[in-house]
């Protein structure tokens, strides 16, 4: 198991994770609150306390779909795909993946690719959970070369 460090961006660094070459990150999410006054969004975030990444899975409560979007702490929406084609919670909850490689990451949404980016960030990456709305992760799991 691993220690959270609280953060200004909804969500925790796993502390006492080491910055490896690739990694996997992966996790359940058993449901995601679909008021009509929040945008809720789920997923993880990488980066260092300069500039950070969030890779989500948001819903749009505007016309109540969901969607993924990519969060840049310092130039804010990076990319935010279409509605997703189905509910990603239809089995009952939502998996999602982010894989860190040489090429960079790779974000997965139910077993499909939703972005990927070749951005970098050096020594000092972190690794986190975003999470906005009081979502629950379960069978999360980091794993590391």
């Amino acid at each position: 198991s691993y220690v959270f460090e609280n953060t200004a961006l909804n969500g925790g660094w796993f502390v006492g994770v080491a910055n490896r070459s690739a990694y996997v990150l992966e996790a359940t999410v058993t449901g995601m609150p679909t008021s009509t006054d929040r945008y809720p969004m789920a997923g993880f975030m990488v980066g260092t306390g300069d500039d950070a990444l969030r890779f989500t899975v948001q819903y749009n409560k505007d016309n109540s779909t969901y969607r993924y979007v990519v969060w840049n702490q310092v130039q804010g929406v990076v990319s935010a795909g279409g509605s997703m084609a189905s509910n990603p919670f239809e089995s009952g909850s939502m998996n999602i993946k982010l894989v860190h490689d040489a090429e960079g990451y790779k974000f997965y949404v139910n077993g499909e690719l939703a972005y990927s980016t070749e951005k970098s960030f050096g020594e000092d990456t972190r690794v986190g959970l975003i999470n906005e709305a009081q979502i629950t992760f379960k069978d999360w799991k980091y794993s590391a070369e």
